[in-house]
């Protein structure tokens, strides 16, 4: 319905603001849903299957289109998915109750365990009640305080450490994901092709957390993830132009498994009180990296590979701060800032 370009630019906005927390948000409730031992499984289908297929599968329906005003439509059309099944998820039982919001959290679980066929005494429900009850009436200012939640992450110098952490591994990551593709994007191929293999070569990328990611563990498959990344960009500085982009194809792959890696890791990392503020900065960082990445592409006018050079360094980089990270495996998910401050402390293993 637009005429102009701006009001064009603000109709983007809002949808590309919309699709982008909305995944968002059903990807912490997916994860929050579930147990532990379904959690790996359940969080990276969608990112190994459904985004990466989805994003091949797009050039073929602009091409059949023939016009973006219809590629428009039939992509809004698809919003009517998600919507009817939003219907479906529970709302988080961590979070009401870290909320403080009782009622609402006991009935999430009552309904929880009906639809697992789970008998529950009332002697048990009493208890898990009064529990919440108490730490909620402990607590009243601090609950009702609207900022309470990140002034207390300031309280400690390692909770803001690690915040910070968060937030530059998800840059870097996106940074180097993203220029990666676009140096891709140098082969001489049809762009709709290379558009195409750039998105599908993560569902192979996704494979790799669903077959390591409770074996190996979040930390060490991380870091060895960005380590063959960068080995494969400073394999591309001598490397003559057509095996350069082919060898970027490949970086990518690894730095596409370890942002999937990311994705459960910090969810995994943050506590319920600020899991969805954590993972809405941490997005908005993913979408600076990758806003940022053509500035890196543009250094190759002063030397061929030097694109690929700056992404080595950041892949480590990356590679060497999430050392003081601490490992989520096998744990469950924190409700509040106290219960993480032992997973987050300096006595954690680097390894």
């Amino acid at each position: 319905m637009c005429n102009n370009f701006y009001c064009f630019f603000f109709a983007r906005f809002m949808a590309g603001f919309g699709v982008h927390f909305a995944f968002l948000s059903i990807f912490i409730l997916a994860l929050e849903n579930v147990g532990m031992k379904h959690r790996t499984k359940v969080g990276n289908l969608a990112l190994a299957l459904a985004l990466p297929v989805g994003g091949g599968i797009i050039p073929w329906i602009v091409l059949w289109c023939d016009h973006w005003k219809f590629f428009n439509q039939v992509i809004t059309l698809t919003f009517t998915i998600p919507m009817l099944l939003s219907s479906f998820i529970l709302e988080s039982a961590t979070w009401l109750l870290a909320k403080g919001k009782i009622d609402k959290g006991m009935k999430v679980l009552k309904q929880v365990a009906k639809i697992n066929k789970k008998s529950i005494s009332d002697d048990v429900w009493s208890n898990i009640n009064n529990c919440y009850t108490n730490i909620s009436v402990e607590q009243p200012s601090k609950k009702n305080y609207r900022f309470y939640r990140w002034l207390h992450c300031a309280e400690s110098s390692r909770r803001i450490g690690v915040i910070i952490i968060i937030m530059s591994y998800q840059f870097i990551l996106s940074m180097t994901q993203e220029g990666l593709r676009q140096i891709a994007f140098l082969l001489r191929v049809n762009h709709f092709i290379i558009f195409s293999i750039s998105e599908l070569i993560e569902v192979p990328a996704g494979v790799v957390p669903l077959l390591l990611l409770d074996r190996v563990g979040r930390k060490p498959l991380s870091i060895w993830l960005v380590f063959i990344c960068s080995f494969f960009c400073l394999c591309g500085i001598p490397a003559p132009e057509v095996a350069y982009e082919i060898i970027a194809l490949c970086g990518m792959f690894f730095i596409a498994a370890a942002n999937k890696v990311a994705k459960q890791w910090i969810v995994e990392l943050l506590p319920t009180v600020i899991r969805g503020e954590g993972m809405a900065l941490a997005s908005v960082m993913e979408v600076v990296g990758s806003v940022l990445s053509p500035i890196v592409i543009i250094t190759e006018i002063w030397y061929r590979t030097l694109p690929v050079v700056i992404l080595a360094l950041m892949s480590l980089i990356g590679g060497i701060i999430i050392f003081y990270l601490p490992e989520t495996m096998d744990e469950g998910l924190s409700a509040s800032l106290e219960e993480s401050d032992p997973r987050w402390s300096r006595n954690q293993q680097m390894l």
